[in-house]
């Protein structure tokens, strides 16, 4: 099992993979725009991976302020 960091994963290709990275075992750091994104795409993803290993995180990674939050 693999530790994997997903950008994006609140939505579109991001919650996919995540998604399917989750059936897989794989445990995700997952990173999305708004906390409001993030329990969403987290229901749909539990929903077809019960077993699921994923914490999230909400950080607009354009924002340098933002970034040096989420990696501390």
């Amino acid at each position: 099992m693999k530790t994997i960091v997903i950008t994006g994963a609140s939505s579109g290709i991001g919650m996919e993979t995540a998604c399917v990275l989750c059936k897989k075992g794989h445990q995700i750091i997952a990173v999305g725009h708004s906390m409001e994104n993030c329990e969403r795409a987290n229901k749909r993803i539990l929903t077809e991976a019960p077993d699921a290993k994923i914490v999230w995180f909400a950080a607009d990674l354009m924002q340098q302020r933002e970034v040096i939050d989420i990696s501390l």
